[in-house]
């Protein structure tokens, strides 16, 4: 019972996480397709590139680091220049620097712009929502299987307890239906006695 108990426990966590992720996946991308569908448009220029690393260590002990590089991107609008950097980074960069690029930007605050692409802006939500889409099926089927391995075992244990009482049941019952041996009563030994056709030796 405990390996379908873990299963089980495993699969709720690995299904709540995935249905989690995916909420929030489906949440980002209905967030930028709106901001995308009200946005102003204007293009762009790289004005450079921004690296971060960041570390990470493995199960067995090993560092690791991941270096990302982030656009910095100037516009203009209504005269006025801004500038931001984009949340979306890669490696190698996916942006040169002087590259002219297409850029979203919200009419009542032109300084929320982001990079207008197909991977700059829903990169983040199909991250999200893909490990969401992984994790919700493994937890479902651990759970399931988590389920089912609990059930066969208590229905195992069921049948095992089933048959040991049917078997100490029949042992009383036996038991009690034993006919008591015969007994010699005094009685039938003097009617015997009487009896004419019983001899005497001499």
């Amino acid at each position: 019972m405990r390996n379908g108990r873990l299963f089980t426990i495993v699969g709720g966590i690995f299904g709540l996480i995935g249905l989690v992720l995916l909420c929030v996946g489906i949440a980002l991308a209905a967030s930028t397709a709106g901001f995308l569908a009200s946005a102003g448009r204007t293009d762009g220029t790289v004005a450079g590139l921004t690296e971060r690393t960041s570390t990470t260590r493995s199960s067995d002990g090993h560092t690791r680091r991941t270096t990302l590089w982030y656009p910095t991107v100037e516009f203009t609008v209504g005269g006025r220049r801004y500038a931001f950097q984009s949340s979306t980074g890669s490696n190698p960069p996916s942006h040169e620097k002087g590259e002219s690029v297409p850029v979203a930007y919200d009419p009542d605050d032109p300084s929320d712009a982001r990079i207008a692409s197909f991977w700059s802006a829903f990169l983040a939500p199909l991250i999200v929502g893909g490990l969401g889409v992984v994790f919700t099926p493994i937890g479902a089927v651990l759970f399931v299987r988590g389920r089912q391995i609990t059930r066969l075992r208590l229905a195992a244990g069921a049948g095992t307890a089933g048959v040991g009482g049917d078997r100490a049941r029949g042992t009383r019952l036996q038991r009690a239906g034993e006919q008591p041996a015969p007994l010699c009563r005094p009685c039938d030994v003097a009617g015997r006695a009487d009896r004419p056709d019983v001899h005497r030796d001499q």
